[in-house]
């Protein structure tokens, strides 16, 4: 069985892009943890509740078969991904280390579509 990080820039990336696989490789018995870097939360309109997204996210990986220590959730603001760059280096050697794997790399990944998506692409290939 394979140990495998599974990497969203924001809330919804992870779930919608590759869930059916998520949920998949769970009912083969890999080892799976997924790590968030972003709720989104001043992409929602002020109708919603604050934590809307991280709460969809939580539902979401339970559903897809994830425990709640199998999910990892930071906060840092939607569209500042670049301004953290240290930290979000820290928390992926530390996700690294955490869930035993050797390298981080990737056979597939989405198609970047915005700056988010681009940096945590590009941390993991050049960074670890």
């Amino acid at each position: 069985h394979e140990r495998v990080l599974v990497l969203g820039p924001h809330t919804d990336d992870a779930e919608l892009g590759c869930g059916g696989t998520i949920a998949r490789w769970l009912s083969e018995g890999h080892s799976i943890q997924l790590a968030i870097f972003s709720t989104a939360e001043a992409s929602l309109p002020s109708t919603c509740r604050y934590d809307q997204l991280e709460h969809e996210c939580r539902v979401a990986a339970t559903r897809l078969g994830l425990k709640p220590e199998q999910l990892h959730i930071s906060n840092y603001e939607v569209r500042t991904l670049p301004h953290h760059r240290q930290e979000i280096l820290e928390k992926l050697i530390r996700l690294k280390k955490e869930s035993g794997l050797r390298k981080i790399g990737h056979t597939a990944s989405m198609i970047p579509v915005n700056m988010g998506h681009n940096y945590i692409l590009y941390t993991c290939r050049v960074k670890s």
